[in-house]
């Protein structure tokens, strides 16, 4: 059985305002659609905006990046705090 990567996706209907799960209609047996990462496409927005896209499946990653996205927060936040005086 292949592994699923990705989630079901949900929706409300339009008919009766319950959630409704929506559908891969690329073949003939309707089944849930399942939401996938488009890894190039993400790195080439990143990349657009000027920022890096960092696929963060790794806890020592995340904790690395959280731990530069905190320093360079405290960073700006100081240097606003002194502009103020």
């Amino acid at each position: 059985m292949e592994q699923l990567r990705g989630g079901y996706m949900k929706l409300k209907s339009e008919f009766d305002n319950e959630e409704v799960f929506i559908e891969d209609k690329t073949s003939s047996s309707y089944r849930k659609a399942i939401s996938k990462i488009n890894e190039e496409n993400l790195k080439k927005i990143a990349g657009d905006i000027g920022t890096k896209y960092i696929h963060m499946t790794n806890e020592k990653d995340r904790n690395l990046m959280l731990s530069d996205i905190k320093e360079e927060y405290v960073k700006a936040e100081d240097m606003q705090n002194s502009k103020r005086l």
